[in-house]
């Protein structure tokens, strides 16, 4: 299915039961059914990520410890 690392999307089938992932495979492997969601070519991610970042701010503040969260305190 890829290399995950190489950051390359690929196709696959994504089997759930119990509401768990039971299964990843190729794309067009998994068993046709009534409960089947075809996710148009749709990106699946985790639930609970936070995914963005702020690139501006990332390479100008230098890192300061704050071990006691204060540094957030107004």
């Amino acid at each position: 299915m890829g290399e995950p690392a190489s950051g390359e999307l690929t196709l696959v089938d994504i089997e759930i039961a119990d509401g768990k992932v039971t299964s990843i495979g190729a794309a067009g492997s998994a068993l046709l059914g009534p409960d089947r969601i075809d996710l148009g070519h749709g990106i699946v991610l985790p639930a609970f990520v936070d995914l963005h970042t702020h690139l501006d701010k990332g390479h100008i503040w230098p890192r300061k410890e704050n071990p006691d969260g204060t540094g957030l305190a107004p």
